[in-house]
């Protein structure tokens, strides 16, 4: 096996706690315990080698270096169309040898993000390359071929539970999931800045998420910095104490009935006056009066973004009036909708131009006029946020000093954008900046097809929208942005209402991807002269709000937070959970507890058919034994059918309705019968009754 094969045992066997993790442990965390995630096909193929995130380790594959004796190094690729396992989104190179005449080794270092990365083999040293670890360009992968691909998978996923926190709360929490590989493990929070010492040492168990509380005692009432939060690994082999740096945020509290919107990383959602919402809307340049908010409002959305400039950089700056902001705010009000304040070509020229007096007095004017109207639910800063605001930091370095700026004018509302990168953290985490550049980050996601984001980010099914929920964004509160005018550009193959119903499934598509249910579409095109896509539009507008009518409905069961328990899970037929390859049927279950009746099981089911045909759906409930009643329970279908629009086939749709919308598990088996990019979304009937035994169909 050559002479660097003893090296390689010593070091893989020195490393094998801290990096050599089968994928199918790393899935299990991140599919069980965050909820579930399912699909309906079977895995065809065997799970990629995984190293952790925090220390990196060794992955072996086959290499055809001839002699393989001389390989020397071995290149590592990011994934395209997900987020990247480092935070420089490029090409890394590490250390690489043979371990026998058909395998070389790839030592990889620790990455900032869980991902999928293709590996590559070289033979030889690396000109004039000072680190064999430091960033190349994607150009040395020319004409490579690539060994296989490894994963990256996170040992452990904390987050401070909310931003910010109140100088009258005493105790704030973390929220956590620890991977199945870290066992007699324990964390402790302290301050950063002073090392005092927030909690003790806290037993948290493996494979599960949960919460740990800390104390607010010794820090001041108004404070930002950073917590260290330390991960102790009990077992032989265990390895050094880990440490991450999180954000953390405590404001006065706010005057007696001043509006507060907080972002609750437990819930993964705002907070608004301390209750949970589910947002669902339109990013919006048309609306001049209050007909188009109603309309939204009754349809079932809640929130909206209205450019208050264009948006284009051709049109000249032009701010509407504060009379007319006024009047938004009141007619959003009165429909029942938030608003995300418009300030993003003010933000993207002072990150420009940080001197910008007449900017300035804009966004202190606009903060301080409408900073307490009871539609507000945050700023909106910027646009194409990473290309558009924060790889501009490089040459300002005035990103973090806006952030601050707007958070003295305003400490009780959340600062928002929308990028068009999946390396959403970096705007939230302060990992790369003196704080954040944004509290909350929507994600441009323009695509026609379901099946573009059916994706789990996996070595064999890299792509949205699982990406979502790996670390570092497990728990944000990411909002999906879907563009309807994509669907419009490139399905009008489909019937007018199997192309608005798409519109409810992509909602409905993140949230069993990746446990995100916050959609704000791109964007509103009311009524206007007549056009061929006018009826279009409507309806997927009509669409959009019944994804947020029935999402309301259960938001007790997606906004759950961690249970501190095993949570069930939905595999394919043949109990592969989640498979590895893409699914043309998407599920996910979540699970709530009932007052009074531990073993009662309330559950919500969502399922997703990707395909533009009828098809059949095949799921097996897992992980259910804590709930006796589980593998018979009964489901209660919520928002039918789609609603019918011209082109409906209305007879399928009365049948639909007389023969009952209904399903039931059965000895843990599931199967459905979906039309054309249909989503069935379910809850059993233990959810609501008194005694789950009783419930029968009626």
């Amino acid at each position: 096996s050559g002479p660097t094969a003893p090296r390689m045992a010593l070091r893989m066997a020195s490393t094998s706690a801290r990096a050599l993790l089968a994928l199918g442990a790393a899935t299990s965390l991140v599919g069980a315990s965050l909820h579930g995630q399912v699909d309906g096909v079977a895995a065809d193929t065997a799970p990629a080698p995984a190293v952790s995130v925090e220390e990196g380790g060794f992955v072996v594959l086959p290499c055809r270096v001839d002699p393989p004796i001389d390989v020397g190094h071995c290149g590592i690729e990011p994934p395209p169309d997900a987020m990247s396992a480092f935070r420089s989104k490029r090409t890394h190179m590490a250390i690489a040898a043979a371990v026998n005449a058909t395998h070389c080794s790839c030592e990889m270092p620790p990455a900032d993000a869980e991902a999928p990365v293709g590996i590559y083999f070289f033979h030889g040293p690396l000109a004039e390359q000072e680190d064999p670890i430091e960033d190349l360009s994607e150009r040395i992968l020319a004409g490579a071929e690539r060994a296989g691909y490894a994963e990256y998978v996170a040992l452990w996923k904390p987050a401070v539970a909310r931003r910010p926190y109140l100088s009258t709360d005493t105790f704030a929490e973390l929220v956590l999931a620890m991977h199945e590989s870290v066992v007699n493990a324990s964390v402790m929070v302290e301050w950063s800045t002073s090392r005092m010492a927030l909690s003790n040492w806290t037993l948290v168990p493996p494979g599960i998420a949960t919460t740990v509380s800390f104390s607010l005692a010794g820090l001041p009432p108004a404070a930002d910095g950073q917590v260290s939060v330390h991960l102790r690994r009990g077992g032989e082999g265990a390895g050094p104490e880990l440490v991450k740096q999180l954000f953390f945020s405590r404001v006065e509290a706010p005057p007696q009935g001043s509006p507060f919107v907080q972002v609750d990383y437990s819930r993964k959602t705002l907070l608004v006056n301390g209750e949970p919402i589910i947002g669902s809307g339109y990013y919006d340049s048309q609306t001049i009066g209050p007909a188009n908010l109603t309309r939204q409002g009754k349809a079932g959305h809640t929130w909206n973004m209205r450019y208050l400039t264009s948006n284009s950089p051709k049109v000249p700056y032009e701010r509407m009036p504060d009379s007319f902001v006024r009047d938004y705010l009141d007619w959003s009000h009165s429909a029942g909708i938030g608003v995300m304040l418009d300030l993003h070509t003010e933000f993207e020229k002072l990150v420009h131009d940080p001197n910008n007096e007449h900017m300035w007095s804009v966004v202190t004017g606009t903060v301080k006029s409408f900073r307490n109207h009871p539609a507000l639910l945050g700023w909106y800063v910027c646009d194409d946020c990473m290309t558009q605001y924060l790889y501009r930091q490089a040459v300002s370095h005035q990103v973090s000093n806006l952030y601050k700026e707007l958070k003295a004018l305003d400490p009780y509302h959340p600062i928002i954008g929308a990028t068009e990168a999946w390396e959403m953290y970096l705007f939230t985490s302060a990992s790369n900046l003196p704080s954040p550049a944004l509290d909350v980050v929507m994600m441009e996601n323009y695509v026609p097809d379901l099946r573009q984001n059916a994706h789990y980010n996996s070595a064999s099914d890299i792509g949205p929208d699982g990406t979502l929920q790996a670390w570092p964004l497990t728990w944000e509160p990411v909002v999906n942005c879907p563009g309807p005018f994509k669907v419009v550009e490139g399905r009008s193959d489909l019937p007018l209402a199997e192309q608005a119903l798409l519109m409810y499934s992509f909602s409905w598509l993140s949230a069993a991807m990746a446990g995100v249910p916050h959609q704000l579409h791109f964007r509103l095109f009311p009524f206007g002269p007549p056009s061929p896509s006018t009826a279009l539009y409507e309806a997927m507008m009509q669409e959009s709000g019944r994804f947020g009518s029935v999402a309301r409905q259960v938001q007790d069961l997606l906004l759950a937070p961690p249970s501190g328990v095993r949570e069930p899970f939905l595999a394919d037929s043949a109990g592969n959970a989640p498979a590895h390859s893409q699914c043309l049927q998407c599920a996910r279950i979540w699970r709530r507890p009932v007052a009074g009746q531990p073993t009662a099981f309330c559950a919500l089911v969502v399922v997703v058919n990707c395909e533009s045909k009828v098809a059949t759906a095949r799921f097996r409930l897992l992980g259910a034994e804590a709930w006796p009643g589980a593998a018979e329970a009964l489901l209660r279908r919520l928002g039918g059918p789609a609603r019918p629009h011209a082109g409906h086939n209305w007879m399928r749709h009365r049948q639909n309705r007389l023969l009952g919308d209904d399903a039931r598990f059965s000895d843990g088996e599931l199967t459905l019968t979906m039309e054309p990019s249909e989503t069935h979304v379910y809850v059993s009937r233990a959810c609501d009754s008194p005694d789950p035994d009783d419930v029968k169909f009626i």
